[in-house]
């Protein structure tokens, strides 16, 4: 029966897994492909002031372009801050490339933005990241993020950066418990600023 309940359990995990990420351009992936469910230890934050402090940068956008690549994220002095990593071997990535609308905190270069976020797309084989918000194609949300002077901006982690712009009151994910941030709380704190 032990052995039943533990096969049941694998399925919804990977059905789950899947129907979460179907919106995330996994059409796009590999047809066939291993599906390779991924965690990964980063920063939590327990409020909208905490997760704002820590980035470098806050801004609104629509993503135009999804696609994926392997990098060595790892810096001479330490891993990757997001998934801990410290070897040197490439890791896959989604890149999303976003059309910048509102900058809340932070400043960048010209209308658009490159920001990377663990999973995707290597050798055949697919990642997807534990508890990842969705981020699709076309959509608006509202990003928090960290940047680099070398390598394209990182998401502070997967569950609490990313805010779909049409669900002011939602969470980020429904698979998370722990995230309890909204994107009102988060716009909150910049109309106190004005």
């Amino acid at each position: 029966m032990k052995k039943k309940v533990s096969i049941i359990s694998l399925s919804l995990l990977c059905i789950g897994a899947l129907l979460l990420y179907s919106n995330t351009d996994i059409a796009n992936m590999g047809k066939g492909a291993d599906i390779n469910v991924i965690s990964a230890d980063y920063p939590m934050y327990d409020n909208a002031q905490q997760l704002v402090d820590a980035s470098d940068l806050v801004f609104t956008g629509k993503v135009t372009g999804i696609k994926y690549e392997a990098l060595n994220v790892m810096t001479e002095k330490q891993g990757d801050s997001m998934t801990g990593l410290t070897n040197a071997d490439p890791i896959p990535y989604t890149i999303f490339e976003i059309k910048v609308d509102t900058i809340y905190k932070g400043n960048i270069d010209g209308d658009r933005m490159m920001i990377k976020r663990p999973g995707g797309e290597l050798d055949g084989e697919v990642y997807i990241m534990k508890d990842a918000s969705e981020i699709v194609k076309n959509g608006q949300y509202l990003f928090v993020v960290e940047t680099y002077p070398d390598t394209y901006a990182s998401l502070l982690n997967v569950s609490q950066a990313s805010y779909d712009l049409k669900a002011p009151t939602s969470f980020t994910t429904a698979t998370n418990e722990d995230n309890s941030i909204t994107l009102q709380q988060i716009l909150e704190l910049f109309s106190k600023e004005k």
